[in-house]
Protein backbone atom coordinates (compact mmCIF):
# COMPACT_ATOMS: atom_id res chain seq x y z
CA UNK A 1 0.00 0.00 0.00
CA UNK A 2 2.73 2.45 1.00
CA UNK A 3 6.39 2.24 0.11
CA UNK A 4 8.87 3.83 2.53
CA UNK A 5 12.55 3.19 3.32
CA UNK A 6 11.47 1.86 6.71
CA UNK A 7 10.53 -1.52 5.26
CA UNK A 8 14.06 -2.52 4.14
CA UNK A 9 15.51 -0.65 7.15
CA UNK A 10 13.57 -2.75 9.65
CA UNK A 11 14.42 -5.96 7.79
CA UNK A 12 18.17 -5.27 7.71
CA UNK A 13 18.10 -3.79 11.22
CA UNK A 14 16.59 -7.03 12.55
CA UNK A 15 19.05 -9.12 10.53
CA UNK A 16 21.93 -7.00 11.88
CA UNK A 17 20.87 -7.62 15.48
CA UNK A 18 20.57 -11.36 14.87
CA UNK A 19 24.02 -11.57 13.25
CA UNK A 20 25.68 -9.30 15.83
CA UNK A 21 24.23 -11.38 18.64
CA UNK A 22 25.68 -14.51 17.07
CA UNK A 23 29.00 -12.80 16.42
CA UNK A 24 29.25 -11.80 20.08
CA UNK A 25 28.30 -15.27 21.28
CA UNK A 26 30.39 -17.33 18.87
CA UNK A 27 33.10 -14.80 17.99
CA UNK A 28 33.42 -16.15 14.46
CA UNK A 29 34.80 -14.12 11.55
CA UNK A 30 31.89 -14.91 9.26
CA UNK A 31 29.27 -13.46 11.59
CA UNK A 32 31.24 -10.23 12.03
CA UNK A 33 31.51 -9.81 8.25
CA UNK A 34 27.86 -10.64 7.61
CA UNK A 35 26.87 -8.26 10.41
CA UNK A 36 28.75 -5.48 8.63
CA UNK A 37 27.01 -6.31 5.34
CA UNK A 38 23.57 -6.23 7.00
CA UNK A 39 24.36 -2.94 8.77
CA UNK A 40 25.55 -1.41 5.50
CA UNK A 41 22.37 -2.45 3.71
CA UNK A 42 20.36 -0.98 6.58
CA UNK A 43 22.21 2.33 6.12
CA UNK A 44 21.60 2.17 2.36
CA UNK A 45 17.91 1.88 3.24
CA UNK A 46 17.70 4.76 5.73
CA UNK A 47 20.19 6.79 7.73
CA UNK A 48 18.62 5.81 11.05
CA UNK A 49 20.89 2.76 10.71
CA UNK A 50 23.76 4.91 11.99
CA UNK A 51 22.49 3.86 15.43
CA UNK A 52 23.52 0.26 14.71
CA UNK A 53 27.31 0.81 14.97
CA UNK A 54 26.64 3.25 17.83
CA UNK A 55 24.66 0.55 19.65
CA UNK A 56 27.39 -2.01 19.06
CA UNK A 57 30.12 0.25 20.47
CA UNK A 58 27.88 1.23 23.39
CA UNK A 59 27.31 -2.43 24.24
CA UNK A 60 31.01 -3.26 24.03
CA UNK A 61 31.91 -0.31 26.26
CA UNK A 62 29.34 -1.17 28.93
CA UNK A 63 29.67 -4.96 28.93
CA UNK A 64 32.49 -6.06 31.22
CA UNK A 65 32.59 -9.52 29.66
CA UNK A 66 32.75 -8.20 26.08
CA UNK A 67 34.84 -5.05 26.46
CA UNK A 68 37.98 -6.95 25.49
CA UNK A 69 36.61 -7.23 21.94
CA UNK A 70 37.39 -3.53 21.43
CA UNK A 71 41.08 -4.48 21.40
CA UNK A 72 40.52 -7.06 18.65
CA UNK A 73 40.05 -6.57 14.92
CA UNK A 74 36.52 -8.01 14.72
CA UNK A 75 34.21 -5.11 15.64
CA UNK A 76 36.37 -2.71 13.60
CA UNK A 77 36.31 -5.10 10.64
CA UNK A 78 32.52 -5.17 10.99
CA UNK A 79 32.37 -1.36 10.86
CA UNK A 80 34.70 -1.25 7.85
CA UNK A 81 32.51 -3.72 5.97
CA UNK A 82 29.48 -1.58 6.82
CA UNK A 83 31.19 1.50 5.35
CA UNK A 84 32.12 -0.42 2.19
CA UNK A 85 28.54 -1.65 1.70
CA UNK A 86 27.29 1.90 2.35
CA UNK A 87 29.58 3.19 -0.44
CA UNK A 88 26.77 3.86 -2.98
CA UNK A 89 25.14 6.35 -0.60
CA UNK A 90 28.46 7.90 0.44
CA UNK A 91 29.75 8.25 -3.14
CA UNK A 92 26.46 9.77 -4.34
CA UNK A 93 26.67 12.37 -1.59
CA UNK A 94 30.26 13.22 -2.53
CA UNK A 95 29.09 13.74 -6.10
CA UNK A 96 26.10 15.90 -5.10
CA UNK A 97 27.52 18.20 -2.40
CA UNK A 98 26.32 15.92 0.41
CA UNK A 99 22.70 16.72 -0.46
CA UNK A 100 20.89 13.93 1.37
CA UNK A 101 23.30 13.99 4.34
CA UNK A 102 22.69 17.72 4.69
CA UNK A 103 18.92 17.28 4.37
CA UNK A 104 18.82 14.65 7.12
CA UNK A 105 21.51 16.26 9.25
CA UNK A 106 22.40 19.93 9.32
CA UNK A 107 19.10 21.16 7.89
CA UNK A 108 17.00 19.27 10.44
CA UNK A 109 19.33 20.42 13.23
CA UNK A 110 18.92 23.95 11.92
CA UNK A 111 15.18 23.63 12.40
CA UNK A 112 15.82 22.56 15.98
CA UNK A 113 17.97 25.63 16.66
CA UNK A 114 14.89 27.87 16.94
CA UNK A 115 14.27 26.10 20.27
CA UNK A 116 10.55 26.75 20.38
CA UNK A 117 8.84 24.26 22.66
CA UNK A 118 5.58 23.00 21.19
CA UNK A 119 3.52 20.84 23.57
CA UNK A 120 1.38 19.55 20.70
CA UNK A 121 4.50 17.85 19.28
CA UNK A 122 5.00 15.96 22.55
CA UNK A 123 1.37 14.84 22.75
CA UNK A 124 1.48 14.01 19.03
CA UNK A 125 4.47 11.72 19.56
CA UNK A 126 2.89 9.98 22.54
CA UNK A 127 -0.42 9.65 20.70
CA UNK A 128 0.83 8.08 17.50
CA UNK A 129 3.31 5.79 19.30
CA UNK A 130 0.46 4.68 21.57
CA UNK A 131 -1.57 3.84 18.46
CA UNK A 132 1.39 2.11 16.80
CA UNK A 133 2.31 -0.17 19.71
CA UNK A 134 -1.14 -0.47 21.30
CA UNK A 135 -1.61 0.82 24.89
CA UNK A 136 -0.55 -2.37 26.69
CA UNK A 137 2.85 -2.65 25.02
CA UNK A 138 3.51 1.09 25.08
CA UNK A 139 2.84 1.30 28.81
CA UNK A 140 4.92 -1.84 29.38
CA UNK A 141 7.93 -0.15 27.76
CA UNK A 142 7.73 2.76 30.21
CA UNK A 143 7.10 0.40 33.12
CA UNK A 144 10.24 -1.51 32.14
CA UNK A 145 12.23 1.72 32.04
CA UNK A 146 10.92 2.59 35.50
CA UNK A 147 12.08 -0.80 36.84
CA UNK A 148 15.42 -0.32 35.06
CA UNK A 149 16.08 3.03 36.73
CA UNK A 150 14.91 1.71 40.09
CA UNK A 151 17.11 -1.39 39.85
CA UNK A 152 20.30 0.11 38.43
CA UNK A 153 19.97 3.84 39.06
CA UNK A 154 22.05 3.81 42.26
CA UNK A 155 23.72 0.43 41.99
CA UNK A 156 26.90 -0.59 40.26
CA UNK A 157 25.66 -4.14 39.61
CA UNK A 158 26.25 -5.41 36.10
CA UNK A 159 23.17 -5.78 33.95
CA UNK A 160 22.49 -9.17 32.35
CA UNK A 161 24.24 -9.36 28.98
CA UNK A 162 21.08 -10.00 26.95
CA UNK A 163 19.30 -7.05 28.55
CA UNK A 164 22.27 -4.79 27.91
CA UNK A 165 22.46 -5.91 24.27
CA UNK A 166 18.77 -5.24 23.63
CA UNK A 167 18.82 -1.89 25.44
CA UNK A 168 21.92 -0.70 23.53
CA UNK A 169 19.90 -0.74 20.30
CA UNK A 170 16.65 0.46 21.86
CA UNK A 171 17.36 3.29 24.28
CA UNK A 172 19.53 5.59 22.10
CA UNK A 173 16.90 5.84 19.34
CA UNK A 174 13.92 5.86 21.71
CA UNK A 175 15.29 8.49 24.09
CA UNK A 176 16.71 10.75 21.36
CA UNK A 177 13.37 11.15 19.60
CA UNK A 178 11.52 11.62 22.88
CA UNK A 179 14.00 14.35 23.88
CA UNK A 180 13.68 16.28 20.62
CA UNK A 181 9.89 15.84 20.38
CA UNK A 182 9.13 19.12 22.22
CA UNK A 183 11.06 20.99 19.51
CA UNK A 184 10.50 18.99 16.33
CA UNK A 185 7.68 16.93 14.83
CA UNK A 186 8.78 13.28 15.14
CA UNK A 187 7.03 11.15 12.54
CA UNK A 188 5.31 7.93 13.48
CA UNK A 189 7.79 5.63 11.72
CA UNK A 190 11.07 7.14 12.94
CA UNK A 191 11.18 5.18 16.22
CA UNK A 192 10.13 1.83 14.76
CA UNK A 193 13.63 0.27 14.50
CA UNK A 194 14.14 0.80 18.23
CA UNK A 195 11.17 -1.40 19.00
CA UNK A 196 12.75 -4.50 17.43
CA UNK A 197 14.95 -4.96 20.50
CA UNK A 198 12.82 -2.83 22.82
CA UNK A 199 9.82 -5.17 22.57
CA UNK A 200 12.00 -8.24 23.19
CA UNK A 201 13.41 -6.57 26.30
CA UNK A 202 10.03 -5.31 27.58
CA UNK A 203 8.34 -8.69 27.06
CA UNK A 204 9.74 -9.94 30.39
CA UNK A 205 7.43 -7.43 32.11
CA UNK A 206 4.36 -8.47 30.12
CA UNK A 207 2.24 -11.03 31.96
CA UNK A 208 0.20 -13.63 30.11
CA UNK A 209 -3.01 -11.75 30.94
CA UNK A 210 -1.80 -8.46 29.47
CA UNK A 211 -0.19 -10.27 26.54
CA UNK A 212 -3.65 -11.61 25.61
CA UNK A 213 -5.11 -8.10 25.86
CA UNK A 214 -2.32 -6.83 23.60
CA UNK A 215 -3.07 -9.50 20.99
CA UNK A 216 -6.81 -8.82 21.18
CA UNK A 217 -6.35 -5.06 20.72
CA UNK A 218 -3.93 -5.66 17.87
CA UNK A 219 -6.39 -7.97 16.09
CA UNK A 220 -9.17 -5.39 16.43
CA UNK A 221 -7.00 -2.61 15.07
CA UNK A 222 -5.82 -4.73 12.14
CA UNK A 223 -9.40 -5.76 11.39
CA UNK A 224 -10.33 -2.07 11.31
CA UNK A 225 -7.44 -1.35 8.97
CA UNK A 226 -8.45 -4.19 6.65
CA UNK A 227 -11.98 -2.79 6.48
CA UNK A 228 -10.55 0.67 5.76
CA UNK A 229 -8.37 -0.67 2.95
CA UNK A 230 -11.12 -2.75 1.35
CA UNK A 231 -14.12 -0.45 1.76
CA UNK A 232 -12.60 2.96 2.62
CA UNK A 233 -15.43 4.01 4.99
CA UNK A 234 -13.40 6.91 6.41
CA UNK A 235 -11.85 9.11 3.68
CA UNK A 236 -8.36 10.39 4.47
CA UNK A 237 -8.20 14.14 3.92
CA UNK A 238 -4.53 14.06 3.02
CA UNK A 239 -2.17 13.03 0.25
CA UNK A 240 -0.91 10.32 2.63
CA UNK A 241 -3.31 7.77 1.23
CA UNK A 242 -3.20 4.78 -1.09
CA UNK A 243 -6.50 5.64 -2.78
CA UNK A 244 -6.94 7.05 -6.26
CA UNK A 245 -3.41 7.43 -7.60
CA UNK A 246 -3.68 4.94 -10.46
CA UNK A 247 -7.07 6.30 -11.48
CA UNK A 248 -5.67 9.83 -11.33
CA UNK A 249 -2.81 8.81 -13.61
CA UNK A 250 -5.23 7.42 -16.20
CA UNK A 251 -7.40 10.56 -16.15
CA UNK A 252 -4.40 12.89 -16.33
CA UNK A 253 -3.16 11.02 -19.41
CA UNK A 254 -6.56 11.54 -21.05
CA UNK A 255 -6.46 15.28 -20.25
CA UNK A 256 -2.91 15.54 -21.60
CA UNK A 257 -3.94 13.93 -24.91
CA UNK A 258 -7.11 15.98 -25.27
CA UNK A 259 -5.26 19.25 -24.64
CA UNK A 260 -2.23 18.22 -26.73
CA UNK A 261 0.01 19.16 -23.79
CA UNK A 262 3.73 18.40 -23.84
CA UNK A 263 4.35 17.64 -20.18
CA UNK A 264 2.66 17.24 -16.77
CA UNK A 265 3.81 18.61 -13.42
CA UNK A 266 2.66 19.15 -9.85
CA UNK A 267 3.89 21.40 -7.05
CA UNK A 268 2.02 20.27 -3.91
CA UNK A 269 5.09 18.76 -2.27
CA UNK A 270 6.46 15.65 -3.96
CA UNK A 271 3.74 13.02 -3.50
CA UNK A 272 1.50 13.76 -6.46
CA UNK A 273 4.46 13.90 -8.85
CA UNK A 274 5.99 10.75 -7.37
CA UNK A 275 2.76 8.74 -7.54
CA UNK A 276 2.05 9.84 -11.10
CA UNK A 277 5.59 8.80 -12.05
CA UNK A 278 4.90 5.37 -10.58
CA UNK A 279 2.02 4.79 -13.01
CA UNK A 280 2.98 6.97 -15.97
CA UNK A 281 5.21 5.99 -18.87
CA UNK A 282 6.22 9.66 -19.25
CA UNK A 283 8.23 11.65 -16.72
CA UNK A 284 6.09 13.82 -14.42
CA UNK A 285 7.86 16.96 -13.18
CA UNK A 286 7.90 18.48 -9.70
CA UNK A 287 7.84 21.95 -8.23
CA UNK A 288 11.26 22.83 -9.70
CA UNK A 289 9.26 23.72 -12.84
CA UNK A 290 8.14 26.76 -10.84
CA UNK A 291 11.63 27.53 -9.56
CA UNK A 292 11.01 26.00 -6.15
CA UNK A 293 13.08 23.43 -4.23
CA UNK A 294 11.78 20.00 -5.21
CA UNK A 295 13.58 17.40 -3.09
CA UNK A 296 14.30 14.36 -5.29
CA UNK A 297 13.12 16.21 -8.39
CA UNK A 298 16.10 18.54 -8.02
CA UNK A 299 18.20 15.56 -9.14
CA UNK A 300 15.90 13.86 -11.68
CA UNK A 301 15.61 15.15 -15.26
CA UNK A 302 16.53 18.69 -14.19
CA UNK A 303 17.17 20.12 -17.67
CA UNK A 304 14.07 22.31 -17.86
CA UNK A 305 15.34 24.31 -20.83
CA UNK A 306 14.05 21.57 -23.16
CA UNK A 307 10.52 22.44 -22.02
CA UNK A 308 10.85 26.11 -22.99
CA UNK A 309 7.83 27.31 -24.98
CA UNK A 310 5.93 24.06 -24.45
CA UNK A 311 2.49 23.60 -22.92
CA UNK A 312 1.96 21.79 -19.64
CA UNK A 313 -0.77 20.31 -17.45
CA UNK A 314 -0.58 21.39 -13.81
CA UNK A 315 -2.13 19.02 -11.23
CA UNK A 316 -2.87 20.39 -7.77
CA UNK A 317 -4.20 18.12 -5.04
CA UNK A 318 -7.06 19.51 -2.95
CA UNK A 319 -7.28 17.09 0.00
CA UNK A 320 -9.66 19.26 2.05
CA UNK A 321 -12.18 19.92 -0.73
CA UNK A 322 -15.78 20.81 0.19
CA UNK A 323 -17.44 20.32 -3.18
CA UNK A 324 -16.61 18.86 -6.59
CA UNK A 325 -17.33 21.94 -8.67
CA UNK A 326 -14.74 24.03 -10.51
CA UNK A 327 -13.17 26.57 -8.21
CA UNK A 328 -11.88 29.66 -9.95
CA UNK A 329 -8.53 29.54 -8.23
CA UNK A 330 -5.63 30.69 -10.39
CA UNK A 331 -2.38 29.92 -8.57
CA UNK A 332 -0.23 33.04 -8.63
CA UNK A 333 2.94 30.96 -8.86
CA UNK A 334 1.96 29.78 -12.36
CA UNK A 335 1.73 33.25 -13.88
CA UNK A 336 5.44 33.98 -13.73
CA UNK A 337 6.39 30.87 -15.68
CA UNK A 338 3.69 30.61 -18.38
CA UNK A 339 2.29 33.00 -20.96
CA UNK A 340 -1.31 31.97 -20.23
CA UNK A 341 -3.12 29.72 -17.75
CA UNK A 342 -6.69 28.44 -17.77
CA UNK A 343 -8.47 26.09 -15.45
CA UNK A 344 -9.90 22.78 -16.67
CA UNK A 345 -12.56 20.57 -15.01
CA UNK A 346 -11.26 18.99 -11.82
CA UNK A 347 -10.41 15.30 -11.60
CA UNK A 348 -12.68 13.60 -9.06
CA UNK A 349 -11.84 10.20 -7.57
CA UNK A 350 -14.82 8.26 -6.24
CA UNK A 351 -15.21 5.30 -3.93
CA UNK A 352 -18.58 3.69 -3.15
CA UNK A 353 -20.27 6.29 -5.36
CA UNK A 354 -18.98 9.22 -3.32
CA UNK A 355 -16.15 11.65 -4.06
CA UNK A 356 -13.12 10.99 -1.88
CA UNK A 357 -10.38 12.95 -3.69
CA UNK A 358 -10.22 16.08 -5.80
CA UNK A 359 -7.43 17.37 -8.04
CA UNK A 360 -7.47 20.82 -9.63
CA UNK A 361 -6.25 20.86 -13.24
CA UNK A 362 -4.78 23.77 -15.22
CA UNK A 363 -3.65 24.09 -18.84
CA UNK A 364 -0.47 26.20 -18.95
CA UNK A 365 0.72 27.67 -22.27
CA UNK A 366 4.21 28.81 -23.26
CA UNK A 367 6.54 27.68 -20.50
CA UNK A 368 9.35 30.02 -19.41
CA UNK A 369 11.84 27.99 -17.35
CA UNK A 370 13.71 29.50 -14.37
CA UNK A 371 17.44 30.10 -14.47
CA UNK A 372 19.10 26.71 -14.37
CA UNK A 373 20.95 25.91 -11.16
CA UNK A 374 19.31 28.64 -9.12
CA UNK A 375 17.23 26.20 -7.07
CA UNK A 376 18.91 22.91 -7.90
CA UNK A 377 21.16 22.96 -4.88
CA UNK A 378 21.13 20.95 -1.63
CA UNK A 379 21.28 23.82 0.88
CA UNK A 380 17.64 24.82 0.76
CA UNK A 381 15.12 24.50 3.54
CA UNK A 382 12.32 22.13 2.42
Amino acid sequence: MVSTPDTPLIFFWTLSLLLLHRALRMDKTGYWIFSGIAMGLAFDSKYTAVFLPFGLLLFLLLSVSHRRLLTTVWPWLCLMVMILVSAPVIVWNFQHDFASFAFQGSQRMGQLSAFTVKPKFIFGLLGHQLALLMPVLFITLFYGLYILVKRYGKKSAEMPVNDLFLLSFFLPVFLLFILISPLYWVKINWMMPAYISGILWASIYLSEKWFKWQILLSLLVHLGLILEVLFYPIPIRSDDTWVGWEELSEKVLIVKREQHADFVFSADGYKTSAELNLYSEHFIYGRNVLGEPALEFDFLDTDLSKLSGQNGIFIDSDPHFKDIGIEVMMPEKLKGYFEAVRQLPSVIIRRNNRPVRKFLVYFCEGYRPPLQGKYNRPDYQP
